[in-house]
Protein backbone atom coordinates (compact mmCIF):
# COMPACT_ATOMS: atom_id res chain seq x y z
CA UNK A 1 0.00 0.00 0.00
CA UNK A 2 1.70 3.25 -0.75
CA UNK A 3 2.18 5.71 1.70
CA UNK A 4 -0.04 9.16 0.73
CA UNK A 5 1.36 12.34 0.32
CA UNK A 6 0.00 15.72 1.98
CA UNK A 7 -3.37 16.46 -0.10
CA UNK A 8 -2.95 13.43 -1.66
CA UNK A 9 -6.80 12.36 -0.95
CA UNK A 10 -7.72 15.57 -2.78
CA UNK A 11 -5.59 15.41 -6.01
CA UNK A 12 -7.26 12.04 -6.43
CA UNK A 13 -11.02 12.98 -5.94
CA UNK A 14 -10.79 16.46 -8.35
CA UNK A 15 -9.83 13.76 -10.74
CA UNK A 16 -13.18 12.32 -10.96
CA UNK A 17 -15.90 14.42 -9.00
CA UNK A 18 -16.34 17.96 -8.23
CA UNK A 19 -13.74 19.12 -5.28
CA UNK A 20 -14.35 21.91 -2.93
CA UNK A 21 -10.84 22.75 -1.12
CA UNK A 22 -11.15 24.26 2.26
CA UNK A 23 -8.50 26.53 3.80
CA UNK A 24 -7.44 29.68 5.48
CA UNK A 25 -6.44 32.88 3.17
CA UNK A 26 -2.65 32.57 1.67
CA UNK A 27 -2.27 28.99 2.08
CA UNK A 28 -1.44 28.04 -1.37
CA UNK A 29 -4.70 26.24 -2.72
CA UNK A 30 -4.47 28.14 -6.10
CA UNK A 31 -1.30 28.16 -6.24
CA UNK A 32 -0.91 24.41 -5.75
CA UNK A 33 -3.97 23.37 -8.20
CA UNK A 34 -2.80 25.63 -11.27
CA UNK A 35 0.41 23.54 -11.12
CA UNK A 36 -1.54 20.41 -11.04
CA UNK A 37 -3.35 21.68 -13.65
CA UNK A 38 -0.32 22.14 -15.47
CA UNK A 39 1.26 18.74 -14.56
CA UNK A 40 -1.86 17.46 -15.75
CA UNK A 41 -1.23 18.98 -19.47
CA UNK A 42 -4.97 20.97 -18.70
CA UNK A 43 -6.40 24.12 -19.50
CA UNK A 44 -6.56 26.16 -16.52
CA UNK A 45 -9.26 28.67 -15.92
CA UNK A 46 -9.48 30.56 -12.45
CA UNK A 47 -13.20 32.37 -12.37
CA UNK A 48 -14.07 34.42 -8.93
CA UNK A 49 -17.85 34.28 -8.85
CA UNK A 50 -18.10 36.83 -6.67
CA UNK A 51 -16.91 39.32 -9.72
CA UNK A 52 -19.30 37.88 -12.33
CA UNK A 53 -22.90 38.19 -13.23
CA UNK A 54 -25.22 35.27 -13.51
CA UNK A 55 -25.54 35.46 -17.01
CA UNK A 56 -21.81 34.50 -17.24
CA UNK A 57 -22.63 30.72 -15.88
CA UNK A 58 -26.56 30.65 -17.12
CA UNK A 59 -25.63 32.42 -20.27
CA UNK A 60 -26.57 35.46 -22.59
CA UNK A 61 -29.64 35.39 -24.68
CA UNK A 62 -29.45 35.55 -28.50
CA UNK A 63 -31.83 35.61 -30.99
CA UNK A 64 -31.87 33.06 -33.42
CA UNK A 65 -33.96 34.79 -36.45
CA UNK A 66 -33.58 31.46 -38.81
CA UNK A 67 -35.56 29.65 -36.72
CA UNK A 68 -36.86 32.00 -34.38
CA UNK A 69 -35.87 30.64 -31.69
CA UNK A 70 -33.42 32.20 -28.08
CA UNK A 71 -30.24 30.79 -27.55
CA UNK A 72 -28.02 30.92 -24.72
CA UNK A 73 -24.68 32.06 -25.55
CA UNK A 74 -21.79 31.19 -22.73
CA UNK A 75 -18.93 33.75 -22.20
CA UNK A 76 -15.61 33.32 -24.23
CA UNK A 77 -13.83 31.08 -21.59
CA UNK A 78 -15.99 28.32 -22.05
CA UNK A 79 -14.73 28.18 -25.84
CA UNK A 80 -11.42 27.11 -24.86
CA UNK A 81 -12.97 24.01 -22.50
CA UNK A 82 -14.35 22.33 -25.58
CA UNK A 83 -11.72 19.97 -26.21
CA UNK A 84 -12.15 17.96 -22.90
CA UNK A 85 -8.90 19.81 -21.14
CA UNK A 86 -10.66 22.41 -19.15
CA UNK A 87 -9.02 22.68 -15.44
CA UNK A 88 -11.55 25.20 -13.93
CA UNK A 89 -11.40 26.54 -10.33
CA UNK A 90 -14.23 28.14 -9.05
CA UNK A 91 -12.44 30.55 -6.08
CA UNK A 92 -13.57 32.20 -3.34
CA UNK A 93 -16.85 30.55 -3.48
CA UNK A 94 -18.30 31.63 0.00
CA UNK A 95 -18.35 35.22 -1.25
CA UNK A 96 -20.48 34.56 -4.17
CA UNK A 97 -23.51 36.65 -4.79
CA UNK A 98 -26.68 33.83 -4.25
CA UNK A 99 -28.02 34.74 -7.78
CA UNK A 100 -24.28 33.96 -9.29
CA UNK A 101 -24.34 31.06 -7.17
CA UNK A 102 -27.72 29.53 -7.98
CA UNK A 103 -26.70 29.86 -11.80
CA UNK A 104 -23.06 28.20 -11.00
CA UNK A 105 -24.90 25.07 -10.01
CA UNK A 106 -25.61 23.27 -12.98
CA UNK A 107 -22.30 24.44 -14.61
CA UNK A 108 -20.59 21.84 -11.08
CA UNK A 109 -22.72 18.75 -11.67
CA UNK A 110 -23.79 19.27 -15.58
CA UNK A 111 -21.17 20.98 -17.14
CA UNK A 112 -23.61 23.13 -18.44
CA UNK A 113 -23.14 26.71 -19.50
CA UNK A 114 -25.97 28.26 -21.58
CA UNK A 115 -27.05 26.04 -24.30
CA UNK A 116 -23.63 24.56 -24.08
CA UNK A 117 -22.22 21.51 -22.21
CA UNK A 118 -18.75 20.94 -21.14
CA UNK A 119 -17.06 18.15 -22.28
CA UNK A 120 -17.52 14.92 -19.30
CA UNK A 121 -13.65 14.78 -19.00
CA UNK A 122 -13.27 18.91 -17.94
CA UNK A 123 -12.46 19.04 -14.18
CA UNK A 124 -14.09 21.39 -12.05
CA UNK A 125 -12.58 22.49 -8.91
CA UNK A 126 -13.86 25.14 -6.06
CA UNK A 127 -11.64 26.58 -3.61
CA UNK A 128 -13.17 29.15 -0.16
CA UNK A 129 -12.14 30.29 2.86
CA UNK A 130 -14.27 29.60 5.66
CA UNK A 131 -17.15 31.94 5.58
CA UNK A 132 -15.41 33.87 8.89
CA UNK A 133 -12.56 35.03 7.02
CA UNK A 134 -13.64 35.84 3.42
CA UNK A 135 -14.92 39.43 2.41
CA UNK A 136 -19.18 39.19 2.58
CA UNK A 137 -18.68 35.31 3.31
CA UNK A 138 -21.90 33.28 3.63
CA UNK A 139 -22.46 29.70 4.60
CA UNK A 140 -22.54 27.81 1.27
CA UNK A 141 -26.43 26.40 1.26
CA UNK A 142 -27.15 22.34 1.11
CA UNK A 143 -27.66 22.37 -2.88
CA UNK A 144 -24.22 23.42 -3.14
CA UNK A 145 -22.17 21.41 -0.56
CA UNK A 146 -24.12 18.34 -2.16
CA UNK A 147 -22.51 18.85 -5.71
CA UNK A 148 -18.56 18.61 -4.36
CA UNK A 149 -16.04 16.12 -2.37
CA UNK A 150 -15.16 18.38 0.23
CA UNK A 151 -11.67 18.56 1.40
CA UNK A 152 -9.89 20.34 4.40
CA UNK A 153 -6.64 21.78 2.80
CA UNK A 154 -3.03 21.03 4.30
CA UNK A 155 -0.09 22.87 4.40
CA UNK A 156 2.73 20.92 2.23
CA UNK A 157 5.39 22.38 4.46
CA UNK A 158 8.30 20.45 3.02
CA UNK A 159 6.86 21.44 -0.50
CA UNK A 160 6.85 25.00 0.98
CA UNK A 161 9.88 25.35 1.97
CA UNK A 162 11.30 23.44 -1.28
CA UNK A 163 9.93 26.78 -3.10
CA UNK A 164 11.19 29.25 -0.58
CA UNK A 165 14.94 27.50 -1.54
CA UNK A 166 14.31 27.69 -5.15
CA UNK A 167 13.81 31.49 -4.92
CA UNK A 168 9.88 31.60 -4.60
CA UNK A 169 9.81 28.74 -7.42
CA UNK A 170 7.10 26.56 -7.14
CA UNK A 171 6.50 23.21 -8.77
CA UNK A 172 3.25 20.75 -8.53
CA UNK A 173 3.99 18.65 -5.34
CA UNK A 174 4.28 14.64 -6.16
CA UNK A 175 0.37 13.52 -7.07
CA UNK A 176 -0.86 9.86 -8.50
CA UNK A 177 -2.97 10.47 -11.68
CA UNK A 178 -5.95 8.32 -12.26
CA UNK A 179 -6.07 5.72 -15.18
CA UNK A 180 -9.15 5.36 -17.06
CA UNK A 181 -9.45 1.98 -16.03
CA UNK A 182 -10.59 3.17 -12.82
CA UNK A 183 -14.13 2.91 -14.25
CA UNK A 184 -14.12 -0.91 -14.41
CA UNK A 185 -14.05 -0.89 -10.20
CA UNK A 186 -17.89 0.86 -10.38
CA UNK A 187 -19.13 -1.92 -10.23
CA UNK A 188 -17.14 -3.43 -6.92
CA UNK A 189 -17.99 -0.34 -5.14
CA UNK A 190 -21.29 0.40 -6.47
CA UNK A 191 -22.28 -2.94 -5.03
CA UNK A 192 -20.82 -2.72 -2.02
CA UNK A 193 -22.50 0.92 -1.73
CA UNK A 194 -26.07 -0.99 -2.61
CA UNK A 195 -25.56 -3.55 0.09
CA UNK A 196 -24.61 -0.90 2.75
CA UNK A 197 -27.62 1.24 1.97
CA UNK A 198 -29.87 -1.89 1.71
CA UNK A 199 -29.37 -2.84 5.26
CA UNK A 200 -29.10 0.42 6.01
CA UNK A 201 -31.64 2.77 4.76
CA UNK A 202 -31.27 5.80 7.31
CA UNK A 203 -27.74 6.27 5.62
CA UNK A 204 -29.00 7.29 2.38
CA UNK A 205 -29.82 10.85 2.74
CA UNK A 206 -29.61 13.13 5.77
CA UNK A 207 -29.31 17.09 5.01
CA UNK A 208 -26.93 18.54 7.27
CA UNK A 209 -28.91 19.98 10.35
CA UNK A 210 -25.76 23.10 10.23
CA UNK A 211 -23.64 25.37 8.25
CA UNK A 212 -20.89 23.53 9.65
CA UNK A 213 -21.81 20.40 8.45
CA UNK A 214 -19.83 20.17 4.72
CA UNK A 215 -20.45 16.75 3.49
CA UNK A 216 -24.04 14.60 3.98
CA UNK A 217 -25.30 11.54 2.25
CA UNK A 218 -27.49 11.43 -0.53
CA UNK A 219 -27.57 9.53 -3.87
CA UNK A 220 -25.42 11.98 -5.52
CA UNK A 221 -22.89 12.04 -3.05
CA UNK A 222 -23.00 7.99 -2.14
CA UNK A 223 -22.10 7.89 -6.35
CA UNK A 224 -19.23 9.88 -5.55
CA UNK A 225 -17.99 7.46 -3.15
CA UNK A 226 -18.12 5.02 -5.85
CA UNK A 227 -16.20 7.18 -8.00
CA UNK A 228 -13.57 7.98 -5.60
CA UNK A 229 -12.98 4.64 -3.83
CA UNK A 230 -12.39 3.04 -7.42
CA UNK A 231 -9.77 5.93 -7.93
CA UNK A 232 -8.24 5.74 -4.96
CA UNK A 233 -7.94 1.29 -5.73
CA UNK A 234 -6.87 2.45 -9.18
CA UNK A 235 -3.48 3.95 -7.71
CA UNK A 236 -3.25 2.00 -4.86
CA UNK A 237 -4.86 2.83 -2.18
CA UNK A 238 -6.74 -0.09 -0.69
CA UNK A 239 -10.77 0.56 1.20
CA UNK A 240 -9.04 0.28 4.71
CA UNK A 241 -6.34 2.77 4.01
CA UNK A 242 -6.62 6.64 5.23
CA UNK A 243 -7.05 7.62 1.69
CA UNK A 244 -10.47 5.58 1.55
CA UNK A 245 -11.02 7.29 5.05
CA UNK A 246 -10.86 10.83 3.95
CA UNK A 247 -12.24 10.33 0.56
CA UNK A 248 -15.79 8.24 1.75
CA UNK A 249 -16.26 11.08 4.68
CA UNK A 250 -15.32 14.18 2.45
CA UNK A 251 -17.95 12.67 -0.25
CA UNK A 252 -21.00 11.43 2.78
CA UNK A 253 -19.59 12.84 6.20
CA UNK A 254 -18.14 11.39 9.13
CA UNK A 255 -21.84 9.67 10.39
CA UNK A 256 -22.75 7.89 6.97
CA UNK A 257 -18.83 7.57 6.28
CA UNK A 258 -18.02 5.81 9.66
CA UNK A 259 -21.39 3.43 9.04
CA UNK A 260 -20.07 2.29 5.53
CA UNK A 261 -16.04 2.08 6.07
CA UNK A 262 -17.10 0.04 9.58
CA UNK A 263 -19.20 -2.18 7.26
CA UNK A 264 -16.33 -2.55 4.50
CA UNK A 265 -13.98 -3.91 7.31
CA UNK A 266 -16.28 -6.14 8.04
CA UNK A 267 -16.39 -8.03 4.76
CA UNK A 268 -15.06 -11.37 4.53
CA UNK A 269 -13.26 -10.76 1.21
CA UNK A 270 -11.71 -13.87 -0.75
CA UNK A 271 -7.97 -13.16 -1.98
CA UNK A 272 -8.42 -13.41 -5.84
CA UNK A 273 -4.79 -14.07 -6.06
CA UNK A 274 -5.23 -16.89 -3.50
CA UNK A 275 -8.34 -18.75 -6.19
CA UNK A 276 -6.32 -18.04 -9.38
CA UNK A 277 -3.06 -20.05 -8.27
CA UNK A 278 -5.27 -22.93 -6.93
CA UNK A 279 -4.69 -22.15 -3.42
CA UNK A 280 -7.82 -22.19 -2.19
CA UNK A 281 -11.33 -23.37 -4.09
CA UNK A 282 -13.90 -20.98 -4.69
CA UNK A 283 -17.57 -21.93 -2.75
CA UNK A 284 -20.74 -20.07 -3.91
CA UNK A 285 -22.42 -17.94 -1.28
CA UNK A 286 -25.36 -15.65 -1.57
CA UNK A 287 -23.46 -12.95 -1.15
CA UNK A 288 -23.44 -10.56 -4.08
CA UNK A 289 -21.86 -7.68 -2.42
CA UNK A 290 -19.41 -10.24 -1.79
CA UNK A 291 -18.96 -11.62 -5.11
CA UNK A 292 -19.17 -8.48 -7.49
CA UNK A 293 -15.80 -7.38 -5.31
CA UNK A 294 -14.52 -11.03 -5.94
CA UNK A 295 -14.88 -10.99 -10.00
CA UNK A 296 -13.79 -7.23 -10.16
CA UNK A 297 -10.70 -8.54 -7.86
CA UNK A 298 -9.75 -11.41 -10.80
CA UNK A 299 -9.60 -8.99 -13.58
CA UNK A 300 -7.68 -7.03 -11.92
CA UNK A 301 -5.22 -9.82 -10.93
CA UNK A 302 -5.31 -11.23 -14.47
CA UNK A 303 -4.15 -7.95 -15.69
CA UNK A 304 -1.01 -8.03 -13.99
CA UNK A 305 -0.41 -11.56 -14.72
CA UNK A 306 -2.51 -13.78 -16.64
CA UNK A 307 -2.43 -17.69 -18.30
CA UNK A 308 -4.46 -20.00 -19.87
CA UNK A 309 -4.41 -21.67 -16.41
CA UNK A 310 -5.37 -18.71 -14.18
CA UNK A 311 -7.93 -17.10 -16.90
CA UNK A 312 -9.74 -20.65 -16.64
CA UNK A 313 -10.21 -20.52 -13.09
CA UNK A 314 -11.23 -17.14 -13.19
CA UNK A 315 -14.16 -18.09 -15.74
CA UNK A 316 -15.00 -21.09 -13.35
CA UNK A 317 -15.21 -18.72 -10.45
CA UNK A 318 -17.46 -16.92 -13.09
CA UNK A 319 -19.89 -19.35 -14.07
CA UNK A 320 -20.40 -20.26 -10.12
CA UNK A 321 -21.07 -17.10 -9.49
CA UNK A 322 -23.28 -16.23 -13.05
CA UNK A 323 -25.59 -19.31 -12.77
CA UNK A 324 -27.05 -17.78 -9.74
CA UNK A 325 -26.48 -14.41 -10.33
CA UNK A 326 -26.66 -13.29 -13.75
CA UNK A 327 -26.19 -9.35 -13.61
CA UNK A 328 -23.39 -9.86 -11.27
CA UNK A 329 -21.43 -12.11 -13.71
CA UNK A 330 -22.46 -9.77 -16.40
CA UNK A 331 -20.51 -6.83 -14.70
CA UNK A 332 -17.16 -8.17 -15.63
CA UNK A 333 -17.90 -10.38 -18.61
CA UNK A 334 -16.61 -8.11 -21.54
CA UNK A 335 -12.73 -7.16 -19.31
CA UNK A 336 -12.72 -10.79 -18.86
CA UNK A 337 -13.90 -11.90 -22.38
CA UNK A 338 -11.68 -9.52 -24.20
CA UNK A 339 -8.56 -10.39 -25.02
CA UNK A 340 -5.56 -8.53 -23.37
CA UNK A 341 -4.83 -6.62 -27.36
CA UNK A 342 -8.74 -5.21 -26.93
CA UNK A 343 -8.03 -4.57 -23.24
CA UNK A 344 -8.93 -6.87 -21.77
CA UNK A 345 -7.49 -9.79 -19.75
CA UNK A 346 -8.36 -13.13 -22.32
CA UNK A 347 -4.90 -14.57 -23.09
CA UNK A 348 -4.19 -13.19 -26.96
CA UNK A 349 -5.25 -16.13 -29.64
CA UNK A 350 -6.35 -18.58 -26.84
CA UNK A 351 -9.89 -20.25 -25.97
CA UNK A 352 -10.79 -21.89 -23.34
CA UNK A 353 -12.43 -25.71 -24.17
CA UNK A 354 -15.13 -26.54 -25.16
CA UNK A 355 -17.46 -27.03 -21.87
CA UNK A 356 -16.15 -23.89 -20.09
CA UNK A 357 -17.13 -21.94 -23.13
CA UNK A 358 -20.57 -23.73 -23.48
CA UNK A 359 -21.17 -22.68 -19.90
CA UNK A 360 -20.15 -18.88 -20.49
CA UNK A 361 -22.22 -18.50 -23.60
CA UNK A 362 -25.14 -19.83 -21.76
CA UNK A 363 -24.59 -17.13 -19.60
CA UNK A 364 -23.52 -14.22 -22.17
CA UNK A 365 -27.09 -12.58 -23.85
CA UNK A 366 -27.15 -12.73 -27.62
CA UNK A 367 -25.62 -9.52 -28.49
CA UNK A 368 -22.83 -10.20 -26.43
CA UNK A 369 -22.62 -13.61 -27.93
CA UNK A 370 -22.57 -12.19 -31.50
CA UNK A 371 -19.47 -9.90 -30.32
CA UNK A 372 -17.62 -13.10 -28.74
CA UNK A 373 -17.62 -14.87 -31.91
CA UNK A 374 -15.69 -12.69 -34.00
Amino acid sequence: MPTATANEPCFIALQVVPTLVWGGTGVGKTTVLSQLAASLKRNFHLLIGSTHLPEDFSGYPDADRNVGVIRMLPTQWVEKFMDGSGFLLLDELTCVPPTTMAAELSLITERRVGDYTLPESTIIVAAANPPELAPSGNALPPSMRSRFFHYRWQVDRNELFKGYRAGLEWSAPPFPIVPSEHKQLYPKYGGLVEAFLRGTPDCMEKLPDSDETLSFPNPRTWSYVVKTLSAAESVGHAPDSSVANQLVRGCVGDAAGAEFLRYVAQLDLVNPADILDGAIKFKYQNRPDLNICLLTGLVKELRSNTTAERWTRAAQVFCDIGEHEVETFLTQFRPLWNPVAQGGVRPDGWMPQANLLNRLMKLVPQGIQEHTSK
